[in-house]
């Protein structure tokens, strides 16, 4: 039986406490700990690792119990699961785990699921040495030769977009960096619209068009209601680029025909 700690620590980390005044709507309110969000201050991250290190020395009495529950749910979930295969043109495509991987293998085979099968991306390649990541959007061009994907290193939800031939197998140079990772490829194989961010707020309200071909980025909408926020999708049948902007009660949607990409 584990015995678990009554009380944690004392030596807690305190924040300094720093007068900051703001001012909304006529009223000013004193925000002290407003100079947590500087995240480039040596302060702010000094106080980050002072409170992992407490985490630790407040947690230490129970990280064998931590360690059994881990193991007991690890028993419990099946390791090597695949998702369901899709057909897209002549090929299906899916995604699976490897025992003792952490991170999905994207995949696909061609003509029948008894074909040969043709690694996309290794997420645990990709991962190695790197203190996090997380791949977003994945899309392939119509033409499924190009597969476009975004890449999150940092965990604040920056996703870079990368390109790879499927048919050589290289990863282009070219990146889109800084996407919320939502992404939709044109009829042309060459033009990709894709959405950005607010810095600060991450707020998704910009939507770019990018030429794979001459790698410029080009803004074609931004939604100044900052009770909105855009996202781009495509219609069923891939014949129409939606550019949606959706708020909590409203949802606005326009269009652009998707073998039409500069009208």
């Amino acid at each position: 039986m584990h015995k678990i700690p009554q009380t944690a620590p004392s030596d807690f980390p305190q924040a300094e406490r720093m007068n900051h005044q703001l001012e909304k709507h006529g009223d000013a309110r004193n925000d002290k700990y407003f100079w947590l969000r500087e995240r480039e201050n040596p302060k702010v991250i000094q106080y980050l690792n002072d409170e992992n290190a407490y985490t630790d020395r407040a947690l230490a009495p129970v990280r064998d119990l931590e360690q059994t529950l881990f193991q007991e749910m690890k028993l419990r979930t099946k390791e090597d699961e695949s998702s369901t295969p899709y057909k897209k043109g002549d090929y299906f495509y899916y995604n699976r785990f490897e025992k003792d991987q952490q991170y999905p293998i994207y995949a696909r085979k061609k003509d029948s699921l008894a074909g040969t099968e043709e690694i996309l991306l290794n997420v645990n390649e990709l991962a190695q040495g790197k203190s996090y990541c997380e791949v977003g959007g994945i899309r392939l061009s119509p033409n499924q030769e190009i597969m476009a994907y975004g890449v999150d290193f940092t965990g604040r939800r920056f996703y870079d977009i990368h390109f790879k031939n499927l048919k050589t197998g290289k990863t282009y140079s070219h990146t889109i960096d800084k996407t919320t990772g939502n992404m939709v490829w044109a009829a042309d194989n060459q033009t990709i619209f894709f959405t950005q961010q607010n810095a600060k707020t991450l707020r998704s309200d910009k939507v770019f068009r990018y030429d794979f071909k001459s790698h410029k980025s080009e803004q074609v909408y931004f939604e100044k209601d900052d009770t909105y926020n855009v996202y781009v999708s495509e219609s069923l049948a891939k014949k129409y680029v939606y550019l949606i902007s959706s708020s909590t009660l409203t949802t606005e949607t326009r269009y652009i025909p998707s073998d039409k990409p500069h009208d």
